[in-house]
């Protein structure tokens, strides 16, 4: 059995500092790139995502059980989460079993 999570996790991109911004951010004689140097940008995770991912890696953890986290922000995981008719996130399948929203350990244990 796998513990399979459906979450959202969006990646808000790369931005690109100037290379004068970025030699005045630096201290003197540090090398830069002649065009400026590429930033990420910070990740987004919902809370319920975060507090779902943390209840599933810890209970799968303490029962030696198997899980794999899909992010449904990217082509291949929302067209599984579509097939799967995921339609709130997190969602949480534990074979044909499924909980919508953040699970308890009560109703991971049930399973």
């Amino acid at each position: 059995m796998k513990i399979k999570v459906y979450i959202n996790v969006t990646r808000l991109g790369r931005l690109q500092m100037s290379k004068r911004d970025y030699e005045f951010s630096t201290p003197h004689g540090c090398m830069s790139c002649q065009n400026g140097i590429l930033l990420d940008d910070p990740t987004y995770t919902d809370d319920n995502c975060k507090k779902a991912i943390e209840t599933v890696i810890d209970f799968a953890e303490k029962n030696g059980i198997k899980y794999k986290i899909y992010n449904v922000a990217n082509s291949w995981p929302a067209f599984r989460a579509w097939l799967a008719s995921v339609k709130v996130l997190p969602t949480i399948f534990f074979g044909k079993k499924k909980i919508e929203g953040i699970p308890t350990r009560a109703d991971l244990e049930q399973f």
